[in-house]
Parts: structure tokens; sequence; C-alpha cells
């Protein structure tokens, strides 16, 4: 569900994710932000999407844990169109080290690897704005966001249709 909703919309103002554990936990100690979720090193939350017009595109952001006191998370959106269906996402996001080893690689790295296959386009994006624009343009988002209200408004949509579905096992996603 968090990665869901990560990558759907990558705002750290709404982003609240309570622990299962944390019921007895006292307030001091509870992480209900990214970070606390997060491992150092880079972290993908992708969904692999088909549209109405049935392209296949991966739209996503990279998540890694800044150093130091505050617990901040850097959050980089990101969408890659018209990568050929059978490119997985893990082949892509990941490279392997030994046989049964892999790391993920940077986004930086990920670009040069996407520029690298004709045809496919790799957009990252500086604004949230920006990021929800085009996935409305992509048939993704139903609405277009104007104001950090529709995002809100949005998130609670989500969030609910999760609480209330349990939508996790009817979607799969990389994380």
């Amino acid at each position: 569900m968090a990665a869901f909703i990560t990558a759907m919309i990558p705002d750290l103002t709404l982003l609240h994710f309570r622990n299962t554990t944390e019921a007895g936990a006292t307030w001091a100690s509870r992480d209900k932000g990214l970070h606390g979720k997060l491992r150092p090193g880079v972290c993908y939350s992708i969904l692999d999407v088909i549209n109405s017009r049935h392209q296949r595109i991966l739209v996503g952001v990279r998540l890694q844990q800044i150093a130091g006191r505050d617990k901040k998370v850097d959050i980089k959106p990101f969408i890659i169109e018209r990568l050929p269906t059978a490119i997985l996402p893990t082949h892509i996001l990941t490279e392997q080290v030994e046989e049964r080893q892999a790391r993920v690689i940077s986004l930086n790295d990920l670009k040069d690897q996407m520029d690298a296959i004709e045809g496919v386009q790799f957009k990252e994006f500086n604004s949230i704005t920006d990021y929800h624009a085009q996935l409305f343009e992509l048939g993704i988002i139903p609405k277009r966001f104007r104001s950090s209200s529709d995002r809100r408004k949005f998130y609670r949509l989500i969030e609910g249709f999760f609480i209330r579905w349990n939508f996790q096992r009817y979607y799969a996603f990389i994380t």
C-alpha cells in the first residue's frame, strides 16, 4: 500500500504510514514517515501501467534517505514510456552482482540505461505538480491536480480504498 501511494502521490506532507507494531509504542519511538521504512541507499516505488491507449508506462519515484537527525527522504518522480513489454521492471532497476545477489542502481544509471534503448523515453520531474500533470495527460490519474488540496483529496480517496478493499492482494508493484 505504501509503495503504491508513494508512486501516485509523492508528497511528503501527505505520506504518513503507521507501522502495525506501533500500537503500544510511545510517541517518541514512532516514525510515521518514509524514513523509517527505508534502508540506506536507493529505493524505487514503481507502477507498471497500461493506460486506455494501450501504452505501457512505468511511473514511480526514487526514494533515498537523507543523512541527519531530521529523518528526511529525497523523492524524485519519473516516468518511463515505450519500454518493451519483454523488459521487466526488476531488470532495469537492479544489476546482478553475484549469481544470487543484485544491487539497486542509481537514478542516473537508470536514465543512462533507458537512453540506450531505442524509442524509450525517460522523464524526471522537479515538482509534484509537473509529475501529476503528465500522469493526467497519460490517463493514469482521473483529474488534473491544481493544488495541494486536490492532492490531499486524492490521497484520502486512495487511502480509503486500500483500507476498505485490501487492494494489496490484487495489485503487484516493485519496491
